[in-house]
């Protein structure tokens, strides 16, 4: 069944203006323009549990040592803005399982991201970094959009972009790449390092960095530890060049790797909007798809079934909303962000369920939706 646009432009203000929503904190917002160098590390260090902080500016942060313990948090750059986070090391750690923890649109010349010890959620989405993530016991990791290419010549040998213990991780849209060897005796840095736990990517390109000489060149996927596994749909995995070896998917025993056919689609929505204020969802599939979107007031809930590596959508699934078809493939859609006079902010998890002709429905990747009163 297919439903015309007119219907699929009502049917998503409906969705955002009303039903559950992830929100209990206040909102602060903090302007880069000037380059205040502890600005960005006073506003993160004064968020309450559960707070939204939202950049603005055009100036750097160059600071180090944020750390978000124990408390909610999302920090999210505003879609007009051009801050760089030069230099700055954030720590995210002892998430409670009903906490969440979203970056949403940070870019660093270097920006290194540590997270341990974490049973909530910590999604990170339209992130910039020359520098690597390292997770350690984290239950639900979620990359969205982002790219990751670190890179630090005064090492000899390249980072790797993406260090996983124990931990489960799903990665949509993103692009990452080990670093490069730089002087003589320098292995590549792998894309990705993965050791235990469970690692999905969807629609990414992983790279391994390139060693120099005669010295190793970085693994795209190195998956290691007894139980690991790996799904991959759509994905471009690709070892590094110019040295030695080097591999797409470099499995060692007792692990489990699973490869999906199919195209992957995706929702993104731009970043934090003011209430009242336009912004555009754009929808990517492939022509002829019907759409559903899925909306979640938690983020766990949104990868409802794509957490645990099943890419179909159940027969009856919750919240679900019908959007329309794409004729091309492609869908924007433009409105005015929705205004809730009882909160300061409101947070929401979207995927779209496309339903492909004579097939059966495919999740896209996820994406979060960020609303605030302009305090």
């Amino acid at each position: 069944m297919k439903w015309p646009l007119r219907i699929a432009v009502w049917s998503l203000g409906l969705l955002l203006s009303t039903g559950p929503c992830f929100a209990h904190g206040g909102v602060h917002v903090t302007d880069g323009t000037g380059a205040r160098a502890g600005e960005f590390e006073n506003a993160v260090n004064a968020m309450a549990d559960g707070d939204l902080l939202v950049v603005r500016g055009d100036g750097f942060f160059a600071l180090d040592g944020p750390t978000i313990d124990g408390r909610s948090a999302f920090i999210a750059v505003d879609p007009t803005a051009t801050v760089d986070f030069n230099v700055v090391s954030l720590t995210i750690q002892n998430l409670g399982p009903d906490q969440v923890v979203a970056l949403v649109g940070l870019k660093g010349t270097i920006l290194e991201l540590e997270l341990k010890n974490n049973q909530g959620t910590v999604w990170i989405e339209g992130v910039e970094a020359q520098h690597g993530v390292v997770a350690e016991n984290c239950d639900n990791l979620v990359l969205v959009r982002t790219e990751l290419k670190p890179s630090d010549p005064s090492l000899g040998f390249g980072q790797t972009a993406l260090i996983l213990t124990d931990t489960r991780a799903s990665l949509y849209g993103c692009e990452l790449t080990g670093g490069h060897g730089i002087f003589v005796g320098g292995d590549g840095g792998h894309g990705v390092d993965h050791l235990r736990g469970e690692l999905f990517l969807s629609d990414s390109t992983v790279t391994g960095g390139s060693g120099t000489n005669n010295h190793r060149n970085g693994d795209a996927v190195r998956i290691a530890g007894n139980g690991a596994q790996l799904h991959v749909l759509d994905s471009a995995l690709t070892p590094g060049r110019g040295g030695v070896s080097g591999l797409s998917i470099n499995a060692f025993a007792n692990t489990r790797v699973v490869e999906f056919p199919g195209q992957a689609r995706s929702i993104s929505l731009p970043g934090p909007t003011a209430y009242g204020q336009p912004f555009t969802t754009k929808f990517r599939g492939q022509p002829g798809d019907g759409l559903l979107v899925i909306r979640n007031l938690d983020p766990d809930g949104a990868l409802w079934k794509q957490r645990r590596g099943v890419l179909l959508v159940d027969p009856v699934a919750p919240l679900l909303t019908p959007l329309g078809s794409t004729a091309s493939g492609e869908l924007d859609v433009t409105l005015n962000a929705p205004t809730l006079p009882n909160l300061d902010f409101f947070c929401l998890f979207y995927q779209t369920s496309f339903n492909p002709v004579g097939d059966k429905p495919i999740l896209s990747a996820p994406s979060v939706g960020i609303f605030y009163r302009e305090p």
